[in-house]
């Protein structure tokens, strides 16, 4: 651990001195330089010129297509020929005076226009419009390299930039063609084009690339995806899935990839045209079956319709998709499905894209309440006793099988007949017309089979008083 130095009061005040006077010294060095660093601005601006006029012809021979790439050239165009004017106005206001060493060492024009005028707010301003114009990833770099600060005020102007804030008169235009290089190498970058040889510049990610518009990380199976690759010189690129290469259909200057994965996994995108390339890595899921109702809400009964509300959020691109069971007779309209269990116990139902098995869910399917059982006419009318031509289901996914007859007499005598079809047989029908008033006709033990063959349940019974 360091040792800490004692110093006396007497030396402190020495100490004190010296330092005011070694200040003293460096403020009257700084005040009686000649400034003479102040005239190699001048023939850098020039130098700048002959460059920016190169790189304009540049941004003049793009012709952007996307709205965004119109808006960014014509921001940029528009801060130009503002900065051209301010160029002028500079010239202006030193015409016959750029050779005095005097003058180029002052500050006038900063002092006059810049700190104390609405110019220094015009440049603020113009300069912010054209920041704001590009993505978001792209404007903290512009910010630096145009000079813009943070606000504050100094005098009557509220936005000073820090390459004109105090800036002497000899380095005005070498800071205007500054301000003029940044707008046009930061455009032509945006653009991809290199700012020597007009090459497009290699990208690692698509997210960096005009290249690929627009693109997910994560796609289902059985999803129709469509991958729009924009090439400025209508160069077809060259395009693989997994190292397998792609033919894409071409429109203009989009080059369009329709793929429909078919198994979940990882895969690898590659496109390249020329020096340009991408490489994004996808993820190819299977998605899940859902449904807006709760578990609670799902109960199946046999031969009763089932109505669900389907969850397709994200499904939309899935090509092919539907609804199948082997247990059920499954219908869909739009987002709902009407499920009819066609046998009693689990069954399953199966999401689909074509023949490619997404996703399934398990439903157990239970007897459902007693069919309601009535008499009907040969017509398959429901009809009064006398004539009734058999007994049948109001529900017809259920058939009568047989059923069993009981006439009350009003005495409390019982007579019990017994039918081994669903028809009234003449005995019980002159049964039926012989029984006094005030007898009661009792249709019981009813029994129905499902239309499956297989399953069976007990109607409802069937009261008649005569």
């Amino acid at each position: 651990m360091a040792r800490a130095l004692l110093i006396s009061k007497s030396k402190a005040l020495n100490f004190k001195r010296l330092t005011f006077l070694y200040l003293i010294f460096f403020i009257f060095f700084f005040q009686s330089s000649p400034g003479e660093f102040v005239v190699h601005f001048q023939p850098l601006s020039k130098t700048q010129l002959a460059l920016n006029s190169q790189l304009k012809d540049r941004l003049q021979a793009i012709e952007p297509m996307l709205p965004e790439e119109i808006s960014i050239k014509s921001k940029s165009i528009e801060t130009l020929n503002f900065l051209d004017s301010l160029e002028d106005h500079f010239l202006a206001f030193s015409k016959d005076k750029a050779n005095k060493k005097s003058w180029l060492k002052e500050q006038k024009y900063t002092k006059q226009y810049i700190t104390r005028d609405k110019i220094g707010n015009a440049i603020h301003g113009k300069l912010s419009s054209l920041i704001d114009a590009f993505p978001a990833g792209y404007r903290e770099k512009l910010r630096s390299d145009l000079g813009l600060t943070n606000e504050e005020r100094i005098g009557a102007i509220k936005y000073p930039n820090k390459f004109l804030k105090e800036a002497p008169n000899g380095t005005i235009g070498s800071i205007i063609a500054h301000l003029k290089m940044v707008v046009l190498t930061q455009t032509l970058q945006y653009f991809k084009k290199e700012v020597f040889n007009a090459k497009l510049v290699n990208v690692s990610a698509a997210s960096d690339s005009a290249l690929l518009q627009g693109y997910k990380s994560t796609y289902y199976v059985g999803e129709e995806v469509v991958f729009d690759f924009f090439s400025r010189d209508s160069i077809e690129p060259i395009i693989s899935i997994n190292d397998e290469r792609i033919k894409p259909i071409v429109n203009g200057r989009h080059f369009l990839v329709i793929w429909n994965p078919t198994l979940p996994g990882d895969y690898a995108l590659k496109a390249a045209v020329d020096e340009e390339g991408i490489t994004q890595l996808l993820s190819v899921v299977k998605p899940a079956l859902r449904f807006l109702e709760t578990e609670q809400e799902i109960a199946a009964y046999l031969s009763e319709p089932l109505t669900l509300t389907l969850d397709l959020n994200g499904l939309e691109r899935i090509k092919e998709l539907r609804f199948v069971s082997k247990g059920a007779t499954v219908q869909r309209n739009g987002n709902t499905l009407t499920i009819i269990p066609e046998f009693e116990g689990r069954f399953e139902l199966d999401m689909m894209a074509g023949n490619i098995l997404l996703d399934k869910k398990s439903v157990f399917a239970l007897k459902g309440n007693p069919p309601r059982v009535a008499p009907k006419d040969i017509a398959g009318r429901e009809t009064e006793i006398k004539t009734a031509h058999c007994l049948e289901s109001m529900n017809p996914n259920w058939q009568v099988l047989n059923f069993s007859m009981t006439l009350c007499y009003p005495n409390g005598k019982k007579v019990e007949l017994q039918s081994n079809t669903r028809f009234l047989r003449n005995e019980l029908r002159s049964l039926e017309r012989a029984a006094p008033k005030g007898s009661t006709l009792l249709f019981h033990h009813i029994r129905l089979i499902n239309k499956n063959g297989i399953s069976t349940i007990s109607g409802t019974p069937i009261f008649i008083n005569k």
